[in-house]
């Protein structure tokens, strides 16, 4: 039994819309897989063992013939469901991985789905897949929309990652990157054989937060959150509360814990690539070279930097350049970052990851800096 095939168990390509819930909030329970037809097959729990130990197991179908079912606990469930991510830290690079931007919202995403729409002339999987009608389509396919091409499905919703999983997308072969907020349901959508590239785009927190206030304000359909002051957006139901933790640890609901940050970095750590809102260009040296996107002509390859290089400096989607900013200090940013206080942390770590990778992955000048700082023993 391999990934792929367990897969298909735990995450059935006809998810119908509760299942798509419930996996949205962190509920789909255990697992369990084996070659018994018998309700009364014997089981076995593999309480004990690592998670790499257990995911063996799973792919050999147990330890004996007279295994019926193996139950995962929620930890070996939860990296299981990650194992079509690489591990950027073991696995060697494949022609057939396909990138994987795990999209923070606010964090410089949509400049990044311009950047590879309209510079690197990537084909996309985004929300713009399903526009003009593909929604239904009954076959992958590639369209261009203002010059960018994108493939017909939306990955950034629970539904539209169901029907990518549907179409086998990641088989395809029609796609050059995903994007989606939605980890482990985007690692159901790749493959053994086209495994997800994972990279992130991270930004401050409280910076996140206060740019996340001022875009729902300007949008239509939310009028309450336009008549809010940032305190108030801070003390409502609305603002979110450690959105990145969260989403790594897959814990939608209830409080959250140390034991959820440690599994977040963890994730982090080993499925993705980091870089910062405040390194952008930096940050978009390294996605290139981690994922390999070179052309060899020299005139499209400058053409190319030019195109970067500008929506780099001036970005999309930035909402608040002008607005007013709550200062350390004010009651309004001691709300925010308690409801992000664990979000803080990761993003603390992910700086510290952040200048480990550059080693492998920074450009000649980020690496000089790195050793002048270690020279001046860290500082």
């Amino acid at each position: 039994l391999t990934t792929s095939d367990y897969f298909s168990q735990i995450m059935p390509q006809d998810l119908d819309k509760t299942a798509s819930l419930n996996f949205a909030n962190g509920q789909a329970g255990t697992s369990k897989v084996g070659r018994g037809d018998s309700a009364n097959s014997k089981r076995q729990t593999n309480k004990g063992m690592t998670n790499d130990e257990a995911m063996e197991k799973v792919a050999l179908g147990g330890d004996n013939a007279e295994v019926g079912a193996i139950t995962l606990d929620a930890d070996q469930e939860f990296w299981l469901s990650l194992s079509n991510i690489s591990e950027h830290t073991t696995d060697d690079w494949n022609a057939t991985d396909i990138p994987f931007f795990w999209h923070v919202p606010r964090a410089g995403g949509s400049t990044l789905k311009a950047i590879a729409g309209t510079c690197l002339d990537l084909v996309q999987a985004s929300e713009t897949g399903v526009t003009e009608g593909h929604g239904h389509d009954e076959s992958v396919q590639v369209f261009e929309v203002k010059g960018a091409k994108y493939v017909n499905v939306d990955t950034t919703s629970i539904g539209g990652l169901a029907r990518a999983k549907q179409l086998n997308l990641a088989d395809s072969g029609s796609l050059d990157i995903v994007f989606s907020s939605y980890i482990k349901e985007s690692a159901a959508v790749f493959s053994e054989s086209h495994k997800g590239r994972g990279f992130v785009l991270l930004r401050d927190p409280i910076e996140r937060a206060i740019s996340m206030f001022y875009y729902l304000a300007d949008q239509p359909g939310n009028p309450d959150i336009a008549d809010m002051t940032v305190e108030e957006y801070a003390q409502s139901t609305r603002i979110e509360n450690n959105w990145m933790v969260r989403y790594l640890s897959d814990q939608m609901e209830g409080e959250i814990n140390k034991s959820a940050l440690e599994k977040a970095k963890e994730a982090l750590k080993r499925k993705f690539v980091i870089g910062l809102t405040n390194e952008y260009k930096e940050s978009l040296y390294r996605f290139t070279k981690y994922n390999k996107w070179t052309l060899e002509d020299e005139a499209v390859q400058e053409k190319q930097d030019n195109c970067v290089s500008h929506l780099a400096e001036f970005g999309i989607g930035v909402n608040n350049a002008d607005k007013k900013r709550p200062e350390k200090g004010d009651q309004s940013w001691a709300l925010i970052t308690w409801q992000n206080q664990y979000d803080i942390k990761l993003y603390e770590y992910g700086i510290e990851l952040f200048t480990e990778q550059t080693k492998e992955y920074g450009s000649k000048e980020s690496k000089k800096q790195l050793k002048k700082k270690e020279k001046r023993g860290g500082k």
